[in-house]
């Protein structure tokens, strides 16, 4: 077992030996003191020396590198709700993930996998009867465990968008990998989606198992996608916003649902008032916390328990629109629209891990974004979010 993991780690190269550094950040989460700083410290490093990787070659990276250098004095300021260093990491580490090779993408791939078996040194549980009530059937409540985790000082939802995304990582290493060592991914798999599924987030529990019937369906019949590639990659966008719609406009069909439901909708009803309100705020928008601020004071979230939360718009894009305006949002679907596209012509020409693993991660990541803010608060999430993105973009091989 020693000399396999050392001749693992071996075979990489440096690019790929930098991703260790992703899961190594958890461990910061025992040094910190519910802020996030050690666990930030750790992947700005990562993103320093991806971009300074890529500067050595392309002289383009050097200005990413300024951008961020420039953005560190807001990285380890806390903001309440939205900052527009959410978006910067996100793109950062797209940046340094778009054009990777596929052989770098194969080896970082089980790196990224392990984060699950890597979560377990910091998880917190939460006990009691209505810990996991998600499900909202009183009928199978008996089936399922009075407590739910979560990891470190993360939130529920945003625990289990991590582990979820890393679950389906470890699906694909062992769906399109040959051996024993494909048996590995498994265990990293079933650990994942196991620890995702008691976070007690419903997105965390069926998304998951979602994305890999899409990618099944689709990997299955392969031969006929390859024109269609763009148009089932805006259905698929097209599908999520409407059911987005469904959720969030007032009196509809699944707002109607539960209290849970009304008090989400009520919240987006606000969000999409006050960045529509004036064309200023359509186009650039509020910038960050601005709109959360003013929605916390028009509507009022109670929690079971008692709380009072500062709102937050519960979908990304929903959250980008109002602080960052349409054009932002726009982009943001955009990068969706292009990484499923993009994903859908790897099935197509049979690759089938990067093509199956981007085109599932691309599902969840996005309809996950529905349902939450996943870009705020976390930036292990947001790293991820943007570095995932970028399997669906690797390097080009040209034709001899």
């Amino acid at each position: 077992m020693k000399q396999n993991s050392l001749s693992f780690f071996r075979q990489l190269d440096w690019d790929s030996r930098l991703d260790l550094l992703l899961p190594i950040s958890l461990f910061a989460l025992l040094l910190q003191d519910n802020t996030g700083f050690w666990m930030t410290i750790v992947l700005v490093f990562w993103l320093g020396l991806k971009v300074s990787i890529r500067a050595s070659h392309d002289q383009a990276y050097w200005y990413l590198l300024a951008v961020l250098a420039f953005s560190l004095a807001k990285l380890f300021r806390a903001s309440a709700v939205s900052s527009p260093t959410d978006l910067l990491l996100v793109l950062l580490a797209f940046a340094v993930g778009v054009g990777r090779a596929r052989q770098q993408w194969k080896s970082s791939l089980w790196i990224l996998a392990s984060i699950g078996v890597v979560s377990l040194i910091r998880l917190n549980i939460l006990h009691g009867s209505q810990a996991l009530n998600f499900l909202s059937i009183d009928s199978l409540a008996w089936l399922l465990p009075r407590f739910r985790i979560m990891i470190g000082e993360i939130h529920f939802n945003l625990s289990g968008y991590l582990l979820g995304s890393v679950s389906l990582i470890g699906y694909g290493l062992w769906r399109h990998n040959q051996g024993k060592g494909r048996w590995w991914a498994f265990g990293f798999a079933a650990i994942a989606y196991g620890l995702a599924f008691l976070t007690g987030s419903r997105a965390s529990a069926f998304l998951p198992i979602a994305s890999i019937l899409c990618a099944e369906l689709v990997w299955k019949y392969r031969r006929m996608i390859q024109e269609k590639a763009m148009l089932l990659a805006m259905a698929f966008v097209a599908i999520g916003l409407v059911f987005s719609l469904m959720i969030y406009l007032p009196n509809g069909p699944l707002s109607a649902a539960s209290a849970s439901e009304s008090a989400r909708s009520k919240v987006a009803q606000c969000f999409f008032s006050r960045a529509t309100d004036s064309w200023p705020h359509l186009l650039r928008g509020n910038g960050g916390d601005n709109v959360s601020e003013y929605c916390e004071d028009q509507v009022v979230v109670m929690h079971r328990d008692g709380r009072v939360s500062t709102p937050h718009a519960h979908n990304s894009y929903l959250q980008v629109f109002a602080d960052y305006g349409i054009f932002s949002a726009s982009l943001l679907l955009l990068v969706f629209v292009l990484s499923l596209r993009n994903a859908l012509n790897l099935i197509a020409a049979s690759d089938g891990l990067l093509g199956t693993i981007g085109f599932s991660l691309g599902l969840f990541l996005f309809f996950f974004g529905l349902f939450d803010s996943t870009l705020l608060s976390v930036s292990i999430n947001q790293v991820l979010t943007g570095y995932l993105l970028a399997i669906s973009w690797p390097k080009r091989v040209s034709a001899q």
